[in-house]
């Protein structure tokens, strides 16, 4: 509750900031967003093998390996074709699934139907995805312009339209999600949602994005590993250490090029841009479809329910 009441209270004044014109320079906004994921980010999601382990082990033993790499680095080259053949698809499957995974995460509001229940998962958890596509359009291209090959950037505008007329769909959905919470007396959870929607509505993207997914999303994913995995808070800082070490490395060095004068190119910006997201994808399956398909033979009806959302 305290965390999920900082995070609201620290989103307004950023956002009410936006409003009368207070800008951060883009050369802080990046070493902020580049610290805070290397630092955050990248852990959260960098110990998947041990959650792999933990799905799998019970049913195939010390072979549980063979499986999970394996099928981690297929799923991760499919994306990286999938944004050089089919960068329209691609960029609407992973906006869905990443908006699932952040809102199947997150505390929210449950439903009996799983329908309505994944349906408002994608709203909300969804917001930092559609608000932004309806409001910051221009700031969602550019970015996108780093991502897709230089030859199918043509259709940017249409993965940008596309993704609005999703949006159109899911914050009608995800404004109601929120009148819901307040009317049942869940106040703290619609005043963060709320303030939610403002920041991603006013602020710059990428700062937005930085403080929903490392000051909100990752921090709860890290404190839910340890819980999972029974580790206190400095195993898993060791646990984490190199993966965030590696991250600051390479962003160190992406910074020493810029300033330098040298430059980063074009084709390492979209390289760096489609590994991470390719490497996201099998982290959003993992701690979602997977982990349902999974967990199902064991339990059944609402017990697996259950399971399933401690574990995701």
């Amino acid at each position: 509750l305290m965390h999920s009441t900082g995070v609201a209270i620290a989103c307004l004044p950023v956002a009410a900031a936006s409003v009368i014109g207070v800008s951060v320079p883009s050369t802080w906004t990046l070493i902020g967003l580049a610290a805070s994921i290397s630092i955050v980010g990248v852990p959260h999601g960098g110990l998947d093998h041990l959650t792999g382990r933990k799905l799998l082990a019970d049913r195939l033993g010390s072979m549980w390996s063979l499986v999970f790499f394996p099928g981690y680095l297929v799923i991760t080259s499919v994306v990286v074709v999938g944004w050089c053949t089919l960068p329209l698809a691609t960029a609407v499957i992973f906006f869905v699934l990443s908006a699932w995974h952040f809102g199947f995460e997150d505390d929210r509001s449950r439903f009996h139907s799983k329908l309505a229940d994944s349906i408002c998962a994608i709203a909300i958890g969804g917001l930092v995805i559609w608000i932004p596509m309806l409001t910051q359009a221009e700031g969602v291209g550019s970015i996108l312009q780093s991502i897709v090959p230089p030859g199918l950037s043509v259709l940017i505008p249409v993965i940008i339209q596309t993704s609005q007329a999703m949006a159109c769909v899911f914050v009608p959905v995800a404004a109601l999600v929120i009148a819901r919470d307040a009317i049942r007396g869940n106040l703290s959870r619609a005043f963060r949602n709320t303030s939610f929607s403002l920041l991603f509505a006013l602020t710059d993207v990428l700062i937005s994005f930085g403080i929903y997914f490392c000051g909100w999303h990752s921090i709860r994913g890290l404190a839910r590993l340890a819980k999972d995995h029974g580790m206190s808070p400095l195993q898993l800082a060791s646990a984490t250490a190199p993966l965030s070490l590696g991250a600051i490395g390479l962003a160190g060095l992406g910074m020493w090029f810029w300033s330098s004068g040298q430059g980063v190119s074009e084709a390492t910006s979209r390289t760096v841009f489609v590994a991470l997201s390719a490497m996201a994808v099998p982290h959003l399956l993992l701690h979602g479809p997977i982990t349902e398909v999974v967990m199902k033979p064991a339990c059944g009806g609402s017990e697996s329910l259950e399971i399933v959302e401690a574990t995701s």
